[in-house]
C-alpha cells in the first residue's frame, strides 16, 4: 500500500480536486509510487467521473462513466464523453451504445453522448488510481472517435 501525505486542494474553486501529497522518496532511492503516462494511459480509459465535473448534481448519484476519446499532447487536454444507462438516456441526442465487457468494466449497457467534454490531463490523471473502470475496446474507441468527427466535423 502506498502511504499518502497530508491532503491538499488543487485548482481551488467550484471544481476543486482534493489529492494526497506525496511522501518523501522511499528508502534506498527506489520510488515505487505509480505514475501516469498522460497520453498512453488516458486514451481509451473509462472512469467514474464525479457528477460535479459534468456540471450537475443528482440525488442518489455521485458519478457517471466518462470515456477518454482524445488526448492533445500540445495542450495536455483530455476529451471525454459522458455515459449513462439506457433507461436514463435522452432521445434526440447523438449517442453511441457500448456493451459491458470484462475489459471495459461497465456494469450495464451504456450510451455515451457524442458531446465532447474537455478536461486537463492532470485532472483526469487523478482518477486513474481509484476511479478507473476499464478500457474501451479498440473498435469501440475507433467508432466513438468517428462519430465525434461526423457530428462535429
Amino acid at each position: 500500500m502506498i502511504e499518502r501525505g497530508p491532503r491538499k486542494v488543487l485548482e481551488p474553486g467550484r471544481g476543486a480536486v482534493e489529492v494526497a501529497t506525496p511522501q518523501e522518496p522511499l528508502a534506498g532511492g527506489d520510488d515505487a509510487r505509480p505514475t501516469v503516462e498522460l497520453e498512453s494511459d488516458l486514451l481509451g480509459s473509462i472512469w467514474f467521473v464525479p457528477d460535479k465535473w459534468w456540471g450537475f448534481r443528482a440525488a442518489g448519484r455521485e458519478d457517471h462513466p466518462g470515456a477518454c476519446v482524445d488526448f492533445s499532447t500540445s495542450s495536455s487536454e483530455a476529451t471525454l464523453l459522458k455515459g449513462t444507462g439506457l433507461k436514463a438516456r435522452r432521445s434526440g441526442r447523438h449517442q453511441f451504445v457500448v456493451e459491458p465487457t470484462a475489459t471495459n468494466g461497465l456494469r450495464k449497457v451504456t450510451a455515451f453522448e457524442i458531446k465532447p467534454w474537455h478536461f486537463s490531463g492532470r485532472k483526469i490523471a487523478l482518477l486513474q488510481f481509484d476511479r478507473l473502470i476499464g478500457q474501451l475496446a479498440a473498435d469501440d474507441l475507433k467508432q466513438l472517435r468517428e462519430e465525434l468527427e461526423r457530428v462535429f466535423g
